[in-house]
């Protein structure tokens, strides 16, 4: 097994322990794939096609305004799992783009190959599920900072929950998945230092 599916199967047994049929099937399913940076996975318009386990690099979500303006949704790090997932589940076209942040290195199932493997193993039925309540509370708690927290408050959660996100992404899409401008952000950070020491 390649070190890349190594690091998928750990991933996997986040969700608890991997039987050894799936593990000997996703070398089957799954292939390599490298984005260089800025190259997209998906555009707005595009129908999603597969899933993408994350084994280095970074790619981010965003929606692009028509004035031009772009607004980061979230940020997709290394041991991650990657779609536009309405647009898979509904095979519709995308509302967003997901594009390398930096080089990556993916790891793809198709739709197809996914519901084949979901039929096949009931552990991954098991995960499916997971990963979907895991999106839904992630985007509720999104939605809640939003609309109730302030800047700070947001901030902090976001680095408590994802802290490589906030450590590792660049200023300007941490700042515009916090609705706010990077000087702000800026000072947020300052202040978090100042605290510390």
């Amino acid at each position: 097994m390649t070190e890349g599916l190594e690091k998928l199967e750990k991933a996997l047994e986040l969700f608890g322990p991997v039987p050894a049929s799936l593990m000997d099937d996703l070398p089957r399913y799954f292939n390599l794939a490298m984005l260089a940076r800025n190259e997209f996975m998906i555009r707005e318009g595009d129908v999603s096609k597969q899933i993408a386990f994350l084994e280095q690099g970074m790619l981010r979500y965003y929606y692009a305004k028509a004035s031009g303006e772009e607004i980061t949704r979230w940020i997709g790090i290394e041991g991650s799992f990657n779609t536009s997932l309405s647009s898979l589940i509904c095979q519709q076209p995308s509302k967003e783009y997901i594009q390398a942040v930096k080089d990556c290195k993916l790891w793809l199932i198709s739709w197809n190959d996914f519901q084949l493997l979901r039929a096949k193993h009931e552990w991954l039925e098991r995960f499916w599920t997971k990963m979907l309540e895991f999106e839904i509370v992630r985007f509720e708690g999104r939605v809640r900072d939003l609309i109730t927290s302030s800047a700070d408050e947001a901030y902090d959660r976001i680095s408590q929950l994802f802290p490589e996100v906030v450590e590792q992404a660049p200023l300007q899409y941490v700042a515009s998945m916090l609705g706010i401008s990077p000087q702000h952000l800026s000072r947020i950070r300052g202040q978090r230092a100042k605290n510390r020491s």
